[in-house]
């Protein structure tokens, strides 16, 4: 039975907030406790990898997460409800961890080039079934929370997700520090699977409209032939692309910044544990903020201020080679663009699409971003091993500007702009 959607989002909006507040703060929860910033690259270092194989990390989750969702699309708005599709597979991003800590028990000291291996593939299969899921999940989101509450609950989940995340923190450098490696990590990396994977139990829970399709069913050669129209008609999304994909070449230094602060700046390995509590403390204090300005303003001037906060990193990195405290602000500004990735990363695309082609618009949109976000920490690692960390950093900050430049001076805000629909 065909369900109004609006009017049913409205009437279970507490009870959804509730439901998916609970999954999504386990959700960010257990990803502090594996972090890709801090845990994650340091763990792969002790494994022996370089900062080319330590890029190839970032790079691989947005790849994986880019990449499958352009085949599911054309499923998912076709589907009548979203939520049996990721009740079938969100356990494949939730439990490769898991896999990761049991690698690390038995082979880290034994085999590292094996658990590094199985590392990277298990990272793998977690990312492809997030970029799978990627549209259903964000399709679920428009489906059951209006427009204007999207920002501010985002911004909750944020919170909730970084304020457990603080008590991680101290957990992560606790552990590292008292217990012999590689036990340390198999913790960390256990502790965040099940974290994550109890939330499965929750998301059961959401209540969704049932709405029959109001588009015709295509074959997947149709759909994907459909797809460059949607860049050629609608201009708006397409700078909005360009302006992120060199801000994805920004960011190529994030994932290299914990290496850098243990191996140039000697820094103990128990101080993972302090770089983590720096970015979470900035969530805690900057989800709040995003949210009410996303929702009041758009996400435009939230992803805009997240970018000039890239360039601040970088340029932090480098001066920290001088004054050793400016590392935890690099940390501090890492956790204030995950805050406004988290906001409004997707929620942005959302509002370049009409209704009915959501999926379809967020599909499109990672994936014409992935070639160079790809790249982007494999270059990254390559500039640190030929010429070195700093200058890693400083064109990361450069690009990171023309990236701020480029969303200021083309990308009107897509909330009070008319949308263009492709044929």
């Amino acid at each position: 039975m065909t369900q109004d959607p609006e009017r049913y989002a409205y009437k279970n909006l507490r009870w959804n907030l509730i439901v998916r507040t609970a999954d999504l703060g386990l959700w960010h929860g257990g990803q502090s406790l594996a972090s890709i910033v801090t845990v994650i690259p340091a763990f792969a270092a002790r494994l022996g990898a370089s900062n080319t194989v330590i890029g190839l990390i970032p790079a691989i989750q947005m790849t994986c997460m880019s990449l499958p969702g352009i085949f599911f699309a054309n499923y998912i708005e076709q589907s009548g409800r979203l939520l049996p599709f990721l009740m079938r597979y969100t356990a494949l991003e939730r439990l490769p961890l898991l896999v990761v800590a049991i690698a690390a028990y038995f082979l880290a000291q034994s085999n590292p080039k094996l658990t590094l291996a199985l590392t990277l593939m298990a990272l793998t299969v977690m990312y492809v079934a997030g970029g799978a899921m990627l549209p259903a999940w964000m399709g679920l989101m428009a489906k059951i929370f209006p427009v204007n509450v999207r920002g501010r609950f985002f911004a909750l989940v944020g919170f909730l997700g970084a304020a457990m995340g603080l008590g991680a923190s101290g957990a992560i450098g606790y552990v590292l520090n008292t217990f012999p490696y590689p036990l340390g990590y198999v913790v960390c990396l256990a502790s965040a699977s099940i974290v994550m994977g109890a939330g499965v139990i929750i998301l059961a829970y959401v209540r969704e409209a049932h709405v029959v399709p109001e588009r015709p069913r295509v074959d997947l050669g149709d759909y994907l032939s459909r797809l460059p129209s949607i860049l050629r008609v609608n201009r708006n999304f397409t700078w909005y692309l360009a302006a992120r994909s060199v801000a994805s070449f920004g960011a190529m230094s994030t994932g290299f910044f914990t290496v850098y602060a243990l191996g140039e700046l000697d820094l103990a390995e128990w101080q993972i544990g302090a770089f983590t509590f720096a970015m979470l403390a900035a969530q805690v204090v900057v989800f709040p903020v995003v949210g009410y300005l996303a929702d009041r303003f758009g996400h435009k001037l939230v992803i805009t201020t997240g970018t000039a906060f890239l360039v601040l990193a970088n340029v932090e990195a480098v001066l920290a080679a001088e004054q050793g405290w400016l590392i935890y602000l690099v940390f501090v500004a890492v956790g204030a663009i995950s805050s406004v990735t988290s906001v409004s990363g997707f929620n942005i695309l959302l509002e370049f699409a009409p209704a009915d082609q959501r999926p379809t618009y967020l599909a499109v949109g990672v994936l014409v971003q992935a070639p160079l976000a790809f790249a982007a920490p494999i270059v990254g690692g390559f500039i640190a091993d030929s010429a070195g960390y700093h200058s890693m950093f400083w064109v990361a900050a450069v690009l990171s500007l023309a990236a701020t430049i480029l969303l200021v001076a083309t990308v009107q805000e897509p909330r009070r702009t008319p949308v263009t629909v492709a044929p």
